[in-house]
């Protein structure tokens, strides 16, 4: 079937991911798959970890990108990590006071707006902790959202700030959509991986994808 999948033969990816790994590693990778495979079919989901593996689980999607919620009993789920954690980055829009400082305290983003995850996912979990040493984050006025494009709006638009992967902040801060603050928020998130079925032998293209990602990712 590998030997078919070579000649051109048909396939289907299912993939899911979570926004951080999407400017670089999905990107890279699923370019270089489709040079060699351009009849395989893709499909992406984009969400955070906690609504993609469900999905894995049930049988919806092939593979993740993405990180194991601390409340999830994962005894069905395969996951290998990446060699490098995700850096995360505070983002707000250009012009934003705070960005014309050259350090910026977290105390100084108590009165900030933020826009974070909804409640249990993996991200929010690990900011809520990270604000929690230095202040309650019930004193926090925070708007809800898993949705990059609405992120990235409500940003343009106002003085909100958000918490984003490194990889994020830096492909929107090319084009001059948002600014990364300078300040330290001390997040202990787990590293991201690729997660799959335990006792689920993948199909050809699958694998050949899977194999894709090993060669890029330090896997």
């Amino acid at each position: 079937e590998i030997a078919e999948l070579a000649k051109g033969a048909l396939g289907f990816v299912r993939i899911g991911s979570v926004v951080g790994t999407v400017p670089s590693l999905l990107t890279s990778r699923l370019l270089s798959f489709n040079k060699v495979h351009p009849r395989v079919r893709i499909s992406i989901d984009v969400a955070t970890s906690d609504t993609l593996l469900p999905l894995l689980i049930r049988g919806d999607l092939d593979l993740v990108l993405g990180r194991l919620p601390d409340q999830l009993d994962n005894q069905d789920l395969i996951i290998d990590f990446f060699e490098h954690p995700e850096r995360m980055s505070v983002i707000a829009r250009p012009g934003h006071k705070l960005a014309k400082k050259k350090k910026v305290g977290l105390s100084e983003l108590t009165t900030q707006t933020w826009i974070l995850h909804p409640v249990g996912s993996p991200m929010r979990l690990r900011v809520e902790a990270a604000l929690k040493r230095n202040f309650s984050s019930s004193m926090l006025n925070i708007v809800e959202t898993s949705s990059l494009l609405a992120t990235t709006s409500l940003i343009e638009a106002s003085d909100m700030i958000s918490v984003v992967p490194y990889d994020v902040a830096m492909h929107y801060s090319k084009y001059g959509l948002v600014t990364i603050l300078p300040v330290d928020l001390p997040i202990s998130l787990v590293n991201l991986g690729v997660i799959t079925r335990k006792g689920k032998t993948p199909a050809p293209a699958v694998t050949e994808f899977l194999r894709c990602l090993n060669d890029f990712s330090g896997l």
